[in-house]
């Protein structure tokens, strides 16, 4: 897995702020992440951007937004996505095609190539960098059981779907992590 950087910062102008380049800041799932805009770098509040790479032959296993909007522009390469109830839907997109991802919909994300990469521009409605911002998204606690029980008796039998210890963001305190709760500036982890 690709360290995870912080988004670099975007030059600030008065109502335009610009990111001239970034490089690949994270690597989860079998997607590789460039850094872009985001709440941290130009104050958004509602809307975070950057670009995707999955190499090529890779899978982005079965994963959910939860709580958050993902639109797509494929830049380059062949991209199937299974999706929906035991993942029996599929749609083929290809560069040139928009994809919107509603909150909540189980999705696996395959490379149609053995030889190159699929290149997407992905927007989230979210000002965090992947999904929740720092200060304003809840750590998984006794009430985010319920949710996994019954997510994991639902697709218990699907071999498509990977359970997986829940393991983002990785800057918090153990406290936190143990008992869950909201993390604010106070209770991140020093350093990160």
């Amino acid at each position: 897995m690709t360290e995870m950087i912080r988004v670099p910062e975007a030059e600030r102008g008065p109502g335009i702020h610009v990111l001239r380049s970034s490089a690949t800041c994270r690597a989860w799932n079998g997607i590789q992440y460039k850094a872009g805009l985001a709440g941290a770098n130009v104050g958004s509040k509602e809307l975070s951007m950057n670009v995707a790479t999955v190499p090529p032959g890779a899978i982005a296993y079965a994963h959910i937004h939860v709580d958050f909007e993902v639109m797509l522009y494929i830049l380059q390469g062949r991209v199937r996505h299974a999706y929906g109830e035991n993942l029996a839907a599929v749609v083929e997109n290809g560069p040139g095609d928009f994809i919107y991802i509603e909150p909540g919909v189980p999705h696996e994300v395959y490379n149609l190539s053995d030889s190159e990469p699929v290149v997407a521009v992905v927007a989230r409605s979210d000002a965090g960098e992947w999904g929740k911002q720092i200060g304003q998204h809840v750590m998984p606690d006794q009430n985010s059981l319920a949710l996994w029980k019954d997510c994991a008796k639902v697709y218990k039998n699907n071999p498509a779907v990977l359970f997986d210890l829940y393991n983002e963001p990785h800057d918090v305190t153990w406290d936190l992590w143990l008992n869950g709760g909201m993390v604010t500036e106070k209770n991140r982890r020093a350093g990160t």
